[in-house]
């Protein structure tokens, strides 16, 4: 589980945050950390990722451990999210694909309601400084199965 978490990390910091970054790039930031849970447990191995409402924008992205705790990563050198607006998604869904060794991985199923990813209404707003955000979704509600969907699909 540990190497398919790190690799859907490093697939969301480098699609939806895009590399580079060197020092003086940064806009204003603030550090967001906190703890995910459904139906009052811990969600292990979720991605948490907070879009901002700005167009163009970077976003910051995360993968909840064991205890269901996230920190927000800005960049692979910066922790934390650009102040202001986020749209926030959360999600345990990932598709099969090569592991760090090169073996297929299998998929693991979404366990997240669509409310909290592919039709999130969660939204929060990063301050300069600490920030913390604990989401406490609910396990009502319609989960997508992403049936008929492979890794050879999204090639």
């Amino acid at each position: 589980m540990h190497r398919c978490a790190t690799v859907l990390f490093s697939g969301i910091l480098l699609t939806a945050l895009g590399c580079g970054g060197g020092a003086g790039d940064y806009p204003d930031m603030g550090t967001v950390s906190g703890t995910v849970t459904l139906g009052g447990s811990p969600v292990s191995g979720a991605s948490v990722s907070f879009r901002p409402s700005e167009a163009g924008a970077r976003g910051a992205a995360a993968v909840t451990d064991s205890s269901g705790y996230y920190e927000l990563q800005y960049s692979a050198n910066m922790e934390g999210a650009k102040v202001g607006e986020h749209t926030v998604r959360i999600s345990t869904y990932q598709e099969a694909g090569p592991g760090d060794d090169g073996e297929l991985v299998d998929a693991v199923p979404e366990t997240i309601p669509n409310q909290y990813n592919s039709q999130t209404t969660l939204k929060q707003t990063v301050e300069p400084g600490s920030n913390t955000f604990d989401f406490e979704l609910s396990a009502e509600g319609e989960i997508d199965k992403h049936e008929g969907e492979s890794y050879e699909d999204g090639e």
